[in-house]
């Protein structure tokens, strides 16, 4: 059939590309063999379980439910028949079983009260809170978008889930809880098994820095032991298929309590984010709202730094700075807060909570502009075509863009709408319709030239740069290609001042205004200024030196910037705005050895 398809007229009629044609061709062949499709589709192995099997979960679940509601109701199990299709288009109905709540006075009322009971969420078993806060996400069982809940524990610890969409229409919501997170809790219903949003939120898991996973199924107690194990298998090699092999897993039943002590108990022992107090605060923004008599709070992830209530932060969104007034660390207040907690942030300043969108960030420092291009690694799931248009997502932000690559895994991403990014920040990269993850990112490089990129040289560099594994090393390859902007490095690696510091303290390295330069750089040059100098004192003998915007032409700012180091350390001597040149000869060269 699918050959006839190919070769009919209508075909390119009915722009039925080869896509599409294999994705049906795919379907069908999967039809071929019924008896491994059920295995494959949740739905059809739950329209082709027996009568007797469904009578038997309906037993089970009826006796729970009598012992609870018994001195109300009368609890029964009757057959029933369900219908396969929509109502305007019914396909064919399927023996059943129902139970039934009978009041035992007869009175409608206490029916309408259990059913209002029953549709909304029962807690949950670890946190004994319900994160779901929209009135629809109630309504409708499900979580569309992010939530929050905070589990103290005695000796002052307090753990806080993130709890995100698994839908995949709400998937953009789920990718702006996952920044910043230490560890992951992949749910799996054991009625339900692995699912198309099991993969890809291992997907997104892998591609964002491969947190420490714990897995947990849960609703044991709705299914037999043999589809437990069915289940527990699936589970295992999709694991191993996207790298989490190691993954602790709990078999649970909320309702009987089953695994939840054990799961809690885990959880517990999960080891803490080391505190680096060497770098800018810097937190995305997800969420902004008023309280009354405090005033506008916003709240999201810290991924790096500290923050301490009467702090000057500066907001993207309107670019202004605002006064720390109050802060909430995993729904404690404190007086300070750090990267890895969820913080709440009573702010005062020049903003509306209308001004401030999901995706806007607090930072320690005035950032500079936000960045169109970028250089990144790639971690691809789906090969990527040149100049892809893409959907891209960091942290709360969802912007799109393009892809340009490189070579290997190196690529330029350039985006339609600019980014506050830093080295090493993780980006998901989605297909233009926003229905599959394709690839993950890192960033190696903000802002790269814009010719010059596909050179072998400065290729060599790039990869040697992604190899980097710290501050100093990055440090050091910068300086291989010359002198470096401490501005830009610290807001690149987040290096507030004590970090910038320490860094700066080891040898071989030469200051220079607000440039850095290594030994080999500074000898470059100072040959290129001594030899500027020479040449003037050699055409203008009766002039005392060149002035500074001659200078400048050497090479603009930072030519300055050298020339009044070397002023200092006395290999020029200046009068004025004129740099008059010592003897030469008399004046150590660097070397790449100095």
């Amino acid at each position: 059939m699918i050959a006839r398809l190919q070769s009919h007229p209508l075909k390119r009629a009915l722009r039925a590309d080869k896509m599409t044609l294999a994705a049906l061709e795919a379907t069908l062949r999967l039809y071929l063999h019924p008896e491994a499709l059920s295995e494959k589709l949740p739905t059809l192995r739950l329209l082709t379980r027996s009568a007797e099997v469904i009578q038997i979960q309906a037993q089970r679940l009826q006796a729970p439910l009598a012992a609870h509601y018994g001195a109300e109701f009368a609890v029964q199990v009757m057959p029933c028949l369900s219908q396969i299709g929509s109502g305007s288009l019914p396909v064919d109905r399927l023996p059943s079983a129902a139970l039934t709540f009978t009041p035992h006075d007869g009175r409608g009322s206490h029916l309408e009260s259990l059913a209002a009971r029953w549709r909304e969420l029962p807690v949950p078993a670890i946190t004994g809170v319900n994160a779901d806060r929209l009135p629809e996400e109630k309504k409708r069982g499900m979580t569309i978008d992010l939530g929050y809940a905070y589990w103290p524990q005695p000796d002052g610890r307090v753990p806080g889930f993130i709890d995100v969409p698994g839908h995949e229409k709400f998937l953009s919501n789920m990718l702006a809880g996952v920044g910043g997170i230490d560890h992951a809790l992949l749910v799996v219903a054991c009625d339900d098994g692995v699912m198309a949003q099991t993969r890809e939120h291992l997907a997104i898991l892998q591609l964002t820095g491969n947190p420490m996973l714990t897995v947990a199924l849960t609703k044991a107690d709705r299914v037999d032991e043999a589809r437990v194990d069915e289940v527990e298998r699936q589970v295992k090699e999709v694991l191993r298929e996207y790298g989490f092999a190691e993954a602790k897993l709990f078999i649970t039943a909320a309702t009987e309590g089953r695994g939840i002590d054990a799961l809690r108990e885990h959880l517990l022992q999960l080891p803490e984010r080391e505190h680096a107090s060497q770098h800018s605060f810097r937190l995305a923004i997800d969420r902004a709202f008023t309280v009354k008599g405090a005033g506008l709070v916003v709240t999201g992830t810290a991924l790096s730094g500290e923050v301490k209530v009467g702090d000057s932060l500066w907001l993207t969104g309107v670019n202004k700075p605002m006064r720390v007034r109050a802060l909430h660390a995993q729904n404690q207040p404190t007086e300070t807060a750090h990267a890895g907690q969820r913080i709440a942030l009573n702010i005062a300043g020049d903003a509306e909570k209308e001004q401030i969108n999901r995706g806007d960030w607090l930072l320690a420092d005035v950032p500079p502009e936000p960045f169109t291009r970028v250089i990144v690694e790639l971690q691809t799931h789906t090969p990527l075509t040149q100049w892809q248009p893409l959907h891209i997502h960091h942290a709360a932000s969802h912007v799109t863009g393009r892809v340009s690559l490189l070579e290997d895994n190196l690529a330029e991403l350039v985006f339609d709408t600019p980014l506050w990014l830093v080295d090493n920040d993780r980006l998901v990269l989605r297909d233009i319709s926003a229905r599959n993850t394709l690839a993950g990112a890192r960033v190696v490089m903000l802002n790269p030239p814009r010719r010059g990129k596909r050179k072998p040289e400065y290729l060599q560099w790039l990869a040697s740069l992604a190899r980097a594994q710290s501050d100093a090393d990055a440090l050091s390859v910068h300086l291989e290609r010359g002198a470096v902007n401490l501005a830009d490095f610290a807001w690149a690696r987040q290096l507030n001042g004590e970090g910038m510091r320490e860094l700066l303290q080891q040898p071989g390295y030469i200051q220079a205004g607000y440039s850095l330069l290594n030994a080999s750089v500074a000898a470059r040059w100072q040959r290129k200024i001594l030899d500027t100098l020479a040449t003037y004192h050699e055409q203008h003998r009766d002039e005392p030196g060149p002035g500074r915007e001659r200078l400048r032409r050497v090479g603009r700012k930072l030519a300055i910037q050298i020339l009044e180091y070397f002023d200092r350390i006395g290999f020029t001597r200046r009068r004025g705005n004129d740099h008059l040149l010592r003897d030469a000869l008399l004046f150590p060269i660097f070397s790449g050895n100095d």
